[in-house]
């Protein structure tokens, strides 16, 4: 008996030690199992700096993930996300409904790039994940509401290989755009297509100054000098 409780000793000492290994690896497993999921998906180099999954608390958060272009494309950083932080709802994950209680997105900057043929990065990851989708069995998920849309956008970079040298940097400027209680796909899509909207001018307004009114020109003629009355002259024999 004292041989066997000391062997079940040890095996329990065994799994305690391997559970706390487990615990403090986690993330970085996690990590390397999410990075080549999107490597996997998108066809994209993948780059992870930090991820932390709460054990108690239903949350996820990814810092400096980094997508690069493919090498036709130069290989330049895609998408640089700062910070990706969700806070989900675990019951509504049971029952196969994505309800998200917090999204908070922070893109540090974003690469459009056109090769010399005239295509760009984004149609060209686009259509191998209108591929990709198309050759895998449909989700059984159902999206079930956001109730915060939090989103920072920062630069966005637009190259040409046929003129390397040629890159064009906007800074979009959104800083902790909130958008609360979208629940539904459409309420998400129609928040995004507000916030492009607002860029879109934005931008426009800032390289293309609004003109001052030109419909009533002004005359190049200068105006005529005001008319001066008659000198008068003393009649004769007066002083």
């Amino acid at each position: 008996m004292r041989f066997v409780f000391r062997w079940l000793f040890r095996l329990l000492v065994v799994g305690l030690v391997l559970s706390i290994g487990v615990v403090l690896l986690k993330d970085l497993l996690l990590k390397e199992l999410l990075a080549s999921h999107i490597e996997r998906e998108t066809g994209l180099e993948t780059r992870i700096g930090r991820l932390e999954v709460g054990i108690l608390s239903p949350r996820l958060t990814v810092e400096n993930l980094r997508l690069y272009n493919p090498p036709e494309f130069g290989g330049s950083v895609f998408l640089h996300v700062a910070e990706c932080h969700v806070e989900y709802d675990r019951l509504a994950l049971l029952q196969r409904r994505v309800h998200l209680r917090l999204f908070r997105l922070n893109l540090a900057e974003a690469s459009i790039v056109e090769d010399v043929a005239g295509q760009t990065n984004l149609e060209s990851i686009h259509r191998r994940l209108r591929r990709k989708q198309a050759s895998e069995p449909r989700s059984d998920f159902t999206f079930g509401g956001l109730d915060m849309l939090n989103l920072s956008l920062g630069r966005l970079h637009r190259l040409n290989l046929a003129a390397p040298g040629r890159i064009q940097t906007i800074n979009l400027g959104v800083q902790n755009e909130i958008y609360t209680n979208l629940d539904t796909e459409k309420d998400v899509l129609y928040a995004l297509g507000r916030l492009a909207l607002r860029i879109g001018v934005s931008q426009l307004t800032n390289h293309f100054p609004i003109a001052p009114d030109v419909s009533r020109p002004r005359s190049t003629e200068k105006a005529p000098a005001p008319l001066r009355p008659p000198a008068t002259t003393p009649a004769p024999g007066r002083r």
